[in-house]
């Protein structure tokens, strides 16, 4: 969808001689960072041919000279290689990002100690393998439900993880 409203609006605004191609960086950017390397390559692509198409309508429109014609082609090829760089720097730092994430994953899981992640409302979005062993569930029974319904308590005390939240300080 950004994509199409990107060139839409490179189209509608001039083609190449629009003011906003750089918007493509944008979306290339988005594409590599979520999505990573090959599909920041793919928008990357779909961008250069669009601006392609809309410089050959353009020229067939003008009739340029020469050597306006040979500017405004050096202009596509550096648009060109700079939205091939953007997908090449985003796709490398989702592969870092990701590799990070595992990395992480894997010092939590290696733990001898029970970890369990909550988000802001006390709902479960993590935990290791640990905190599995020592509750006796696994990590899908455990997703999205209320921390003190996972974690066992006295009945007449609170969870102390809802303390904490309620406190905003960490436990």
């Amino acid at each position: 969808v950004d994509f199409g409203v990107v060139a839409a609006t490179v189209s509608f605004t001039g083609g190449p001689k629009s003011d906003f191609p750089f918007l493509f960086v944008v979306v290339i950017l988005e594409a590599g960072l979520v999505l990573g390397l090959i599909r920041g390559y793919v928008f990357a692509t779909l961008a250069v041919l669009v601006m392609f198409c809309l410089g050959v309508a353009q020229e067939a429109y003008d009739h340029l000279d020469p050597a306006h014609l040979y500017i405004r082609w050096y202009n596509f090829v550096i648009q060109a290689l700079a939205y091939y760089l953007t997908a090449s720097i985003s796709g490398y730092w989702s592969h870092r990002v990701r590799r990070m994430q595992e990395f992480q994953r894997e010092i939590l899981d290696n733990m001898n100690n029970g970890f369990i992640i909550t988000d802001l409302h006390g709902m479960v979005i993590g935990q290791n393998r640990a905190a599995g062993r020592i509750l006796g569930v696994e990590e899908a029974a455990t997703l999205g439900r209320p921390v003190q319904e996972v974690l066992r308590v006295e009945e007449s005390s609170e969870c102390p993880i809802v303390t904490a939240l309620r406190a905003n300080r960490d436990f």
